[in-house]
């Protein structure tokens, strides 16, 4: 059978666990959205329209890192796109990380985090060059065990 790497899951299962995660998320999201609906707390009311407004971001590179880990488990040279998308999950994630700490600013009243917003582009562009440089090092690496 096909697995992820040679201490990973097989990939089937791999794949259940990911789309399962998804759920989970969804059906938070979901949860949370009731309970705004049935509160007067803002904190809860402010974090469910934030998941809603996000959920897309958020099954966006949840999809993106899924397609790159099964492009993981082939061969070279079909498995040279998983950094690439691994970097383009990363650089979605960190949208969404960056999200979270406005969405801190704004509960808590306050702007430590705002600088983030500032920085979000040198940030992504980082991130997804770490990203890309680390997965084809990891290709190219001698003595590699998996795909």
């Amino acid at each position: 059978m096909v697995t992820a790497g040679h201490d990973r899951e097989p990939l089937p299962w791999l794949v259940l666990h990911r789309i399962i995660g998804i759920a989970v998320f969804l059906i938070v999201v979901v949860v949370l959205n009731w309970l705004a609906g049935t509160t007067e707390i803002t904190p809860v009311r402010t974090i469910a329209a934030f998941l809603t407004d996000n959920v897309w971001l958020v099954l966006l590179f949840s999809l993106t890192f899924l397609v790159a880990e099964i492009f993981t488990v082939f061969p070279f040279p079909v498995n040279i796109a998983a950094p690439f998308l691994n970097a383009g999950g990363a650089v979605l994630l960190v949208e969404f990380l960056i999200r979270i700490f406005l969405m801190v600013d704004t509960i808590a009243g306050i702007a430590v985090f705002s600088m983030f917003a500032v920085f979000a582009p040198f940030i992504k562009v980082v991130v997804f060059v770490v990203v890309v440089v680390a997965g084809l090092a990891d290709i190219v690496r001698p003595g590699r065990v998996h795909g």
